[in-house]
């Protein structure tokens, strides 16, 4: 009963009890009850932030379709390949995952990485230091996809998340390009040859051969990777401005 007098005397006086506010409501037989979020007076107005927010899902969501449906009028030109098994360019270990939970906190900043398939991977975000570098790729053991993502910056990772770090020796101008020059072979080695029946493990990912373009003394030939990438990316992003430019009304000098 000790308890109950001062939020008596805190509702008479309409104070705060705590973090919690007062409100005055009533239940009735109509179907208001005694939840406490039922009776929350909800500020409604709509500001910045909330337009904001659904016009970058709508628009991530739409140039995302856009950029799937576009058509590269470009051809990879000729050069020799050669197979190489991952671990011979990769180093192939378990993500290291912080033993503390690490749950995405809106304020946090340092990427969480689970075992999705989607948007690259990234649950949320997080205020616990990084587990794993950035500049390295990722892909799953866990899922029927097993998507592999180039992940640019440091990041936690969720367990059986698989982390693939170019060997420097091997690859020693390794970025962005050549990382996803490096998904889209390991996507294409990959592809119908493991389900949950056959899982991708580690020892199967080290394992499995991939075709990378070399140079004429057989080593990987990196300024092709990072320029065919380059020149790909330079045209999916000159069509995206079109396409922009005719959904805004906008002509290519940016006029109305």
């Amino acid at each position: 009963m000790c308890q109950i007098f001062p939020t008596l005397k805190s509702y008479k006086q309409g104070k705060s009890v705590g973090n919690i506010p007062v409100i005055k409501d009533a239940i009735s037989d109509g179907g208001d009850d005694w939840i406490y979020e039922k009776h929350v007076l909800q500020d409604s107005d709509v500001q910045i932030d909330d337009l904001d927010e659904c016009l970058s899902d709508f628009m991530a969501f739409d140039f995302g379709q856009m950029l799937h449906s576009f058509v590269l009028r470009m051809k990879l030109p000729e050069t020799k390949m050669k197979m190489f098994a991952i671990e011979d360019i990769f180093s192939v270990k378990s993500s290291q995952y912080p033993r503390k939970e690490s749950e995405s906190d809106t304020s946090g900043t340092v990427r969480v990485i689970s075992n999705s398939a989607r948007d690259n991977g990234v649950k949320g975000y997080s205020n616990l230091p990084a587990s794993n570098p950035g500049n390295v790729l990722t892909l799953s053991s866990t899922t029927n996809e097993n998507k592999v993502f180039y992940q640019d910056q440091p990041f936690i990772g969720f367990p059986h998340l698989v982390v693939l770090t170019p060997k420097k020796e091997i690859v020693c101008e390794f970025n962005k390009f050549i990382g996803l020059y490096f998904v889209g072979a390991i996507q294409k080695a990959k592809r119908g040859r493991y389900n949950y029946n056959s899982k991708l493990n580690n020892k199967e990912i080290k394992k499995l051969m991939i075709s990378v373009p070399v140079t004429n003394g057989n080593e990987i030939d990196c300024k092709y990777m990072e320029n065919t990438v380059r020149e790909m990316m330079s045209e999916k992003i000159a069509q995206l401005i079109i396409e922009m430019n005719r959904l805004t009304g906008t002509n290519q000098e940016g006029e109305d």
